[in-house]
């Protein structure tokens, strides 16, 4: 036997007789005796582990593996295994670039544009899920734009086809969609729904004022109200989660749009986490954004905080997830499909036709995708990256994003390089709690 290279030892309290255990390869988290913490020190230990029971619970976890095991092949194995698998099939559809908003921040602002998928493109759409629905076990959608809500009669059309295929080909299909919200009417939202979508992300930049002067109208009109009105709404029909689009400027207004949420009587009735407003195709001050570390430690602060209100019961929601890939842009199985036809494999790219990868007819054509970025998303191990393979951290990051890693040449670490203890330590805390 021999210890994982992917061991975390956490201390509760200087009075504890047991320090909390993690593994980032298996994702276990354990509490181990003090007394017994010997053994996971140096390998030369584990010979004297006489207690069969703490021997068999350490290899369970994975904190104590077997010498011939090479970890990283583990990694690597699953990773081409998960990238590769065609049983399932992951869309996003963009089935216009048009937007209601003008966002202040907005990485698409260059590229929008008041087309919409044509007849001809939602067959093509269609007839490339069925090509490929007899090997398929799963299919999701995810609707996107522009503001996707703008072609709700694209979404409706599209989905009653795809539905009734995935049934007959007994495919399991889940779809999502990500609105300003402002077209999220209650009527809507039942039309949605009987759709087989189960839910919606909206974005809330903070009270009125703030939001309005960072979302507003494409004729400067505000926003905030309409999108409150409709989430009170729609909460009880579509699983509604809001983001809070976060950077330096609105961080110190969290507070006072929880208050909001919670006079509409939208607490526990909505979920809400901070998404952080970045630099993507130079769409807005790098100055105003946060670091990676900066985001980390805010995003535990106010996770907590979130709790601490009622808004979430627990933390275990954020709890280390291990990745096989990093997403759906380093998944062959993954795309992002453009009003015009066009295959992206990252929804930061849409509608920058250099970074097309390929059409949804499939023809060959004279038009020249981007075949180098396409291998790029795909060839990428991370377990043969040089930083990554020496990352106990790996198992749950993979590498970071690849869209950021490729153009910017430069890894975008997990946010747990700088809060997972704090975040482990709350969990076993929770654990402990119900127990």
């Amino acid at each position: 036997m021999k210890l994982s290279k992917y061991n975390f030892f956490y201390t509760l309290s200087e009075n504890s007789s047991e320090t909390l255990i993690y593994n980032s390869r298996t994702n276990a988290l354990a509490f181990i005796e003090n007394d017994n913490l010997q053994f996971l020190k140096d390998n030369s230990n584990l010979a004297n582990i006489t207690d069969l029971e703490l021997q068999e619970n350490l290899k369970k976890g994975g904190f104590v593996i077997a010498k011939d095991i090479d970890e990283l092949d583990l990694i690597k194995l699953k990773l081409l295994s998960a990238r590769f698998n065609t049983n399932g099939l992951g869309l996003t559809i963009a089935p216009t670039l048009d937007c209601n908003f003008r966002c202040i921040y907005c990485y698409e602002k260059n590229s929008l544009h008041n087309t919409f998928m044509t007849k001809e493109t939602q067959d093509q759409v269609y007839n490339f899920i069925k090509n490929q629905a007899n090997s398929l076990n799963y299919l999701s959608v995810t609707w996107y734009g522009g503001e996707p809500l703008l072609a709700l009669d694209v979404i409706e059309t599209l989905s009653t086809k795809i539905k009734s295929l995935c049934k007959d080909n007994n495919v399991r299909y889940s779809s999502v969609i990500i609105t300003n919200g402002y077209n999220l009417t209650k009527t809507t939202a039942i039309k949605l729904k009987e759709l087989n979508v189960s839910s919606a992300q909206v974005t809330l930049d903070g009270t009125e004022d703030i939001h309005n002067s960072r979302r507003p109208l494409a004729d400067g009109s505000e926003t905030f109200n309409t999108i409150i009105n409709n989430v009170k709404d729609c909460a009880d029909i579509l699983a509604i989660t809001i983001r809070i689009n976060t950077d330096k400027e609105n961080a110190h207004k969290t507070d006072e749009l929880l208050d909001i949420l919670e006079q509409h009587n939208l607490k526990g009735r909505v979920g809400v986490y901070l998404g952080f407003v970045d630099t993507i195709n130079d769409c807005y001050e790098h100055s105003k954004c946060f670091t990676r570390k900066g985001s980390s430690k805010l995003n535990f602060v106010n996770e907590m905080k979130l709790i601490k209100r009622g808004f979430n019961e627990n933390i275990t929601h954020r709890y280390p997830r291990l990745y096989a890939n990093s997403c759906g842009a380093d998944c062959i199985s993954s795309f992002v499909i453009a009003p015009d036809g066009l295959l992206y494999k990252c929804w930061n790219d849409i509608g920058i036709k250099e970074y097309a990868v390929g059409h949804i007819n499939g023809k060959k054509t004279t038009e020249k995708y981007n075949k180098v970025l396409f291998n790029k998303y795909l060839t990428y191990i991370a377990p043969d990256d040089p930083t990554c393979s020496k990352c106990k951290l790996l198992p749950i990051c993979m590498g970071g994003c690849p869209n950021i890693r490729i153009k910017n040449n430069k890894h975008s670490c997990s946010e747990y390089m700088y809060n997972l203890e704090q975040y482990l330590v709350e969990c076993a805390r929770s654990a402990e709690a119900k127990n």
